[in-house]
């Protein structure tokens, strides 16, 4: 998780190759672990534990909303302080994703306001690929 989240601080651009190399380092720890490393074996069969412990006790691991902690909390009680949240925050569901006329409408003032940015710059302004909205 924490190597998902310093990925996500990179260039888009960056992402995926450092996804590609984080994935064959992964599978090289995971591969030696197998030949022999008892502590590496002992280790994954505590994951495996925990994790049916978390499966069948329906609770979940997540971030703390401060500090560097992690909690562990039945998915319910998560699910409930979420729809919690988005009602006391007067979120709403949207009918329409916004975000493609949004794209347009900035790329408008971008191109407009020439004498601020430079036009070679305007490029990297932009979400080169097709935007999506947050889930």
């Amino acid at each position: 998780m924490e190597t998902e989240r310093a990925i996500k601080l990179l260039d888009t651009k960056l992402q995926d190759p450092y996804r590609i190399l984080v994935a064959i380092k992964l599978q090289q720890i995971s591969n030696s672990g197998n030949q022999g490393g008892g502590n590496q074996r002992r280790l994954s069969h505590i994951l495996k534990i925990i994790n049916n412990k978390l499966t069948t006790g329906k609770a979940m691991i997540a971030r703390a909303d401060k500090g560097r902690t992690t909690i562990v909390m039945y998915t319910n009680e998560y699910t409930s302080k979420v729809q919690s949240f988005l009602r006391e925050n007067n979120f709403h569901i949207l009918q329409k994703d916004p975000t493609k006329r949004d794209q347009r409408t900035l790329q408008s003032i971008l191109q407009q306001s020439n004498l601020v940015i430079d036009k070679r710059k305007i490029k990297f302004l932009m979400q080169k690929k097709n935007p999506f909205h947050p889930h």
